[in-house]
């Protein structure tokens, strides 16, 4: 607790930038990684796209516990669509990672 206090009472006192500052009203960063397929979704769909692929991407999460149970026709038709969309996924990522940085102006 002690070595906890120190660090944030020296954050207090001196604290420091991260990065270098924004430019106000530009921005063409990619996002790290992970979120590269989100940033695809958009840069493919617009906003809506941003919105909606994390949608569906954790609506069939929440629905996997329920239809893969058993061997039955539920399960095979689960598994080929998680399949299908870690492909999505994937490609996502290799799409916004080669794409051009773009302008997200006017959203």
């Amino acid at each position: 607790m002690l070595l906890t206090a120190i660090i944030g009472i020296a954050a207090l006192v001196a604290p420091t930038g991260l990065l270098a500052p924004g430019v106000e009203g530009f921005e063409m960063t990619k996002p790290f990684w992970p979120f590269l397929w989100v940033y695809a979704s958009e840069n493919l769909f617009g906003m809506a796209g941003m919105l909606i692929a994390p949608g569906l991407l954790f609506g069939f999460l929440a629905l996997v516990p329920f239809s893969d149970r058993g061997p039955g026709t539920a399960a095979k038709i689960t598994k080929t669509v998680g399949l299908v969309l870690f492909g999505l996924i994937v490609l996502g990522i290799l799409y916004a990672k080669l794409a051009p940085g773009q302008t997200h102006l006017g959203m």
